[in-house]
């Protein structure tokens, strides 16, 4: 089943921002162990794959806001989870 979802830039205009340090360590556990891609989004789109190293990544050391898709994809299917974190 295909079903549309708001893009991660709309979908993080309703969410409330992780609070973070620069260069914090993120860790993505999704159950079933399916194939994970993490992106950045900036205003315009998405803008880049983020390198996940042993199921983490590392947010910016820039202070700012930032948008991130979760895209995890199992044989029967795949699902897109978005969090914006606040980097202070």
């Amino acid at each position: 089943m295909t079903t549309d979802h708001a893009s991660p830039n709309q979908m993080a205009d309703h969410l409330t921002p992780i609070i973070m340090k620069p260069d914090q360590k993120v860790r993505i556990k999704i159950e079933d162990q399916p194939v994970i891609k993490v992106y950045l989004w900036n205003e315009t789109g998405k803008e880049k794959e983020i390198k996940l190293e042993d199921h983490q990544i590392t947010v910016p050391s820039s202070k700012g806001s930032y948008i991130y898709e979760v895209l995890a994809e199992w044989p029967n299917g795949k699902v897109s989870y978005t969090f914006a974190a606040e980097i202070q």
